[in-house]
């Protein structure tokens, strides 16, 4: 049990504390205990094991870099429990220098006071159940006894109580969390490029309405009654870190000067944003009066302003940093380009249509900016070579993955790779980037898992050195890229962690596109190493295993509905139309929206979006038609006047034909292809000879300009009068064989009279 551990743990004290004050955090004017309306809010992580929630606000410097700085750590104790705590203490602890990330896991995992302690009083020692207090813990660096040399310290704060009529104190609560050091001065700095994520799933509906209005949410920069949503969260956290900040420094200990902060260090952060431009699309179409599906009913929606201010913000960002446009809907271009599927050319179109859309949403049409597209991101995990021909069948000469796209690296090298490789293609060698994995996943915490969003930070921070540690004198380059789903939950944390990289010793900043193109260097930090050579991996080992595309059945509906789109809009629709431009583009959206790699976890809202898709493009297709009349022929020759009903609003090419099996009974001349206006029924004559008489049907089909059918057949009802001419030859026939026979018999008996005569 935890508290047990801590308990066993507590077997000396070292005593630091002359250089230790105690004063409440800024701010504060009293020690007394502040109380709350509720027990349970701000108690995340407490347990009846330990009913004291530590939380970590200040801790200073992140990177501490001489022993004569002053060091300070402060926070608030909250009581959880639901009973009264007297004696309230916290006490201070390092441990053991961490010399590789394996050891830095497993202290975050199982967390314990280090041997070195100091104990002081809270600033309230008496809290009842739901009370906060403080702490405030001031000292100088070289009074922690980082003594292990170059590495990362655990550092806890522990909290310690009597209750319950206990004479002694208890372990209620603990905060553990690292400090870097590097006591022989800063390593060769490690290279950071970001790759910032501003993905949603697809929320419009190829009809262009909107299935829901979750994105007017995500998109909200919130109030005093509700949260800042996702996508905003996201955006500003990018904005803010990428500007850059200093590092703060620790107010220190009674009889100590102040630091000056001249000097420091906090330079922008060259960040990439990674965008799936449906989404920009659909936010931008929120800036106007909307339509949202609800139960199946049109519903208007006034425009919204979050959606303004957020495309507001992003063009803003768009201007200041590169922007990575994904094919339009984020498609899952490894299960597309499955031999087979023929969807391949239909993944190059979304790619060139995503550059576009994000060119024309995000950007001024003088601006001599564009979309990034030197590099491509495809979806999570194995990447085939067929997809990696179509993501780089551009520009694009890097592609960004994970590390599930590779075969595993050598743990007998016992460090982190750089971020680049090499990897063959059809069209020669790609550079690949790899992400780094735990570093990607930490800007994402789970903010109720950790002792406050500070202590969320200082992981961060901890992994970087722990990796810049492995190495000291070689300089490395890592890309950081969250997850397309990432949720920052707090902007202000991941806006921290984006600005370390531009503030603490052992990290610069680089441009995603100068990592790419193998030119990447520090602007400010030295940096005589050059470009980080690329690391010797392989690629993954190719897998049957699909469960984490999109499945066959999905795609062959995908495909099949692709084709009858691609028939409608290339086949039907009149060439060079404003109309027929817009129709493309549009279906080409919703075919993108279909087929959304977000689709991977959510399977019934990806087959709802393809229902959709599939409805729409039948019923584009059934308002072109074939209308059936009954049909009189009385003549030896005649003409069918059938008529094509077209009730788009553009013009069509179509032809008709008549199908196989009605030759026996009618023969007749092709039609050409002629072009029905909009909104119009057309008369299209087709010149018949009937083979027979009587009634019959015959079945007729719409062709297009390529001579293929289109739409169902149709069955036109005819009645011919009129022998056909192999009837008229067999009467004929007959007729003659009766005058000849009748002659015969004429001439007979002629002959007859003459001998009865004599």
């Amino acid at each position: 049990m935890r508290r047990a551990r801590l308990l066993c743990a507590a077997t000396g004290l070292a005593v630091l504390a002359p250089l230790l004050v105690l004063p409440a955090v800024a701010g504060e004017t009293s020690p007394s205990p502040t109380p709350s309306l509720s027990v349970a809010a701000g108690c995340e992580g407490a347990s009846d094991e330990s009913p004291v929630r530590v939380e970590v606000t200040t801790l200073l410097p992140r990177a501490p870099s001489r022993g004569d700085q002053p060091f300070q750590i402060a926070g608030r104790l909250r009581n959880c429990g639901a009973e009264a705590l007297d004696g309230l203490e916290v006490r201070l602890s390092t441990g053991r220098v961490i010399r590789s990330r394996g050891e830095l896991q497993q202290a975050e995992d199982e967390p314990a006071l280090g041997r070195r302690r100091l104990t002081r009083p809270a600033a309230a020692t008496e809290l009842a159940p739901g009370e906060t207090t403080t702490f405030d813990l001031r000292l100088l660096v070289r009074d922690l006894q980082l003594t292990g040399g170059l590495g990362v310290y655990p550092l806890a704060v522990q909290a310690r109580a009597r209750y319950g009529g206990e004479r002694s104190r208890t372990p209620l609560g603990l905060a553990s969390t690292f400090v870097p050091w590097f006591p022989d001065g800063p390593p060769a700095p490690t290279r950071v490029a970001w790759l910032w994520p501003l993905v949603d799933q697809p929320r419009r509906a190829p009809a262009e309405v909107m299935l829901d209005d979750e994105l007017a949410a995500l998109v909200s920069p919130g109030d005093e009654d509700t949260p800042r949503g996702r996508l905003q969260e996201l955006l500003l956290a990018a904005r803010e870190g990428a500007k850059g900040s200093c590092d703060a420094t620790a107010t220190p200990p009674e009889g100590t000067p102040r630091e000056s902060s001249a000097g420091c260090r906090g330079e922008p952060v060259p960040l990439t944003y990674g965008v799936d431009p449906a989404l920009v699309y659909s936010v931008e179409a929120m800036v106007r009066d909307y339509t949202v599906l609800e139960n199946g009913r049109r519903v208007d929606h006034d425009a919204s302003p979050a959606a303004e201010q957020w495309l507001v913000g992003l063009r803003a960002a768009a201007r200041e940093s590169d922007v990575l446009a994904l094919p339009f809907g984020d498609p899952d271009v490894v299960a597309m380009t499955r031999t087979g599927r023929g969807l391949s050319d239909e993944a190059e179109q979304l790619r060139k249509l995503g550059q576009a859309e994000v060119r024309d949403l995000l950007y001024e049409p003088d601006s001599d900016r564009s979309p990034l597209t030197s590099v491509a991101w495809p979806p999570p995990g194995p990447l085939t070579s067929a997809a990696l021909d179509v993501l780089v069948g551009g520009q694009a000469t890097a592609v960004v993955l994970d590390e599930d796209a590779l075969a595993p690296v050598s743990t007998s090298r016992n460090r982190t790779p750089s971020a680049r490789t090499e990897l063959p293609s059809a069209l020669g060698e790609v550079t690949g980037l790899v992400a780094e994995p735990v570093l990607s996943a930490l800007v994402t915490p789970d903010p109720t898992g950790w002792q406050g969003p500070r202590l969320a930070e200082q992981r961060f921070i901890a992994e970087t050195a722990m990796i810049a540690a492995e190495l000291p004198s070689q300089s490395r380059t890592l890309l950081i890229a969250p997850p397309r789903d990432a949720d920052v939950a707090q902007a202000g944390l991941a806006a921290a962690m984006i600005a370390d990289t531009g503030r603490l010793p052992w990290l610069c900043p680089v441009a995603l596109a100068d990592v790419a193109a193998a030119r990447e260097r520090c602007a400010i930090l030295p940096d005589d190493q050059g470009p980080a050579p690329a690391e010797e991996r392989t690629a993954g080992e190719p897998s049957d295993d699909r469960t984490r595309e999109l499945s066959p059945a999905f795609l062959e509906r995908l495909a099949a509905v692709r084709l009858d789109a691609d028939q409608f809009t290339e086949a039907v629709l009149v060439d060079g139309t404003d109309e027929a431009t817009a129709t493309r583009a549009r279906l080409l959206r919703a075919s993108g929206r279909a087929a959304s790699t977000a689709w991977r976890d959510a399977p019934a809202d990806g087959r709802r979006m393809l229902d959709l898709l599939e409805d729409d493009v039948r019923n584009l297709r059934n308002q072109i038609r074939l209308v059936s009349k009954p049909v009189l022929l009385t003549g030896e020759s005649g003409t069918l006047q059938l008529l094509v009903q077209n009730e788009l609003d553009q013009p069509v090419n179509v032809g008709v034909r008549l199908d196989e099996t009605s030759a026996a009974r009618l023969s007749s001349s092709a039609t050409g292809v002629q072009v029905i206006p909009a909104r119009n029924a057309t008369q299209i004559p087709i010149r018949v000879e009937p083979r027979t008489s009587g009634r019959f049907v015959v079945r007729a089909t719409l062709i297009d300009r390529n001579g293929d059918a289109f739409g169902d057949e149709v069955g036109l009802e005819v009645r011919s009068t009129q022998y056909g001419r192999v009837a008229l030859a067999v009467t004929g026939v007959a007729a003659a064989v009766l005058l000849i026979a009748a002659g015969f018999r004429i001439t007979r008996r002629a002959l007859r009279r003459p001998a009865d005569a004599a």
